[in-house]
């Protein structure tokens, strides 16, 4: 009867301090570019960047580079704009930004 009111105690509390399944671990962000930087990253909720980009505040990444990032989204999947200082821009749909994973902007 004690072992099993431990166990069951023991289970509660391991739940408690597990982190959630959407923890934002964060991404990379890889410049595969050997001329051009990426000097724009935004995000908006994945489907509804239409209302707007949400704009972060980074140092340039250089060509061949990679920068790190943790956004402060509930909401693992995002969209992303990317800009490089060419002009050239890229849109990405739909990227898990809490699995710790890089994005290839190319």
């Amino acid at each position: 009867m004690i072992a099993r009111f431990i166990a069951i105690a023991l289970a509660g509390f391991c739940a408690l301090a597990a982190p959630p399944a959407s923890a934002n671990q964060g991404f990379e962000l890889v410049n595969p570019s050997s001329t051009a930087s990426i000097v724009g990253l935004s995000y908006a909720r994945h489907g509804s960047y239409e209302d707007g980009w949400d704009i972060v505040d980074l140092t340039p990444i250089g060509p061949r580079a990679t920068g790190s990032f943790t956004l402060d989204e509930t909401a693992c999947y995002q969209d992303l704009k990317v800009r490089f200082d060419d002009g050239y821009e890229r849109i990405f749909l739909n990227v898990d930004i809490c699995d710790g994973g890089a994005v290839v902007a190319n």
